[in-house]
């Protein structure tokens, strides 16, 4: 005879098992555990800003570049130098053809620009009369402004220029052999000294002219400054007591 207690222990275990593989069953079906992977933000965010930067390029409009406009440069116009004075069409070609211009009443404008010197037009020896004619030597030589510097030029050019003749005028100072020395301005009076040859002659009109040539070149100059006394010293002694004195 078999025990009942026994039928029911074994339909109660087959039960528990039956429940247990349900039970295991439905966990093994149950969604596995996740693993968490660590997410770089910077690699995402430098992703995310470059896609934006990539969007605005792509909706940007297209620019449209203007070119540069160069212009030519402007050309400075070459300037014409100012003139300087130049003798009217009356006597440029006398200048041109001759070594001087012996100033008369046509050329007399020409005297305050430019340094003369002089030569003689005699008149008479008994009684001693002549006149001085102011002569340009060419190239025209221009008035600085400076009274010791245009002095000078007016002398250097009285006492090296050796022709006799100058436009069919005398030039008995082409006989001397001066040289400027120096000059001193104080006031109104101006010292100049010379040296070398005076050039005197036996004949005492001759010396006055040539006495007369050298003052009226130094005074040409001078007048203007307000000098009034003009002195000129040949070798330490007065030039006026050597050419013209008793």
């Amino acid at each position: 005879m078999i025990k009942k207690t026994s039928n029911f222990s074994y339909v109660r275990n087959s039960i528990m098992m039956i429940i247990s593989t349900v039970l295991l069953f439905g966990c093994s079906l149950s969604s596995p555990t996740e693993t968490s992977t660590p997410v770089d933000l910077g690699a995402v965010q430098t992703a995310a800003i470059s896609t934006f930067a990539a969007d605005l390029t792509r909706s940007a409009p297209t620019v449209t570049l203007i070119p540069t406009i160069t212009t030519s440069p402007t050309l400075i116009p070459s300037l014409t130098p100012l003139q300087t004075a130049t003798p009217t069409a009356t006597y440029t070609s006398v200048a041109t053809l001759n070594p001087y211009l012996v100033l008369d009443s046509t050329t007399m404008d020409l005297l305050p620009t430019y340094i003369p010197f002089y030569v003689v037009n005699p008149v008479s020896d008994d009684p001693c009369i002549f006149y001085l004619k102011p002569v340009l030597s060419n190239p025209f030589l221009p008035r600085t402004g400076k009274l010791e510097a245009d002095v000078t030029t007016a002398l250097n050019n009285l006492f090296w220029i050796k022709e006799s003749w100058i436009g069919g005028f005398p030039n008995p100072f082409s006989a001397s052999g001066h040289i400027l020395v120096s000059m001193t301005a104080s006031g109104n009076r101006l010292d100049i000294y010379i040296t070398g040859w005076p050039g005197r002659t036996n004949n005492t009109c001759t010396n006055r002219a040539m006495r007369d040539q050298m003052f009226i070149t130094v005074h040409q100059i001078s007048d203007p400054y307000g000098v009034t006394d003009v002195i000129i010293w040949q070798d330490g002694l007065l030039y006026d007591d050597y050419m013209i004195g008793g």
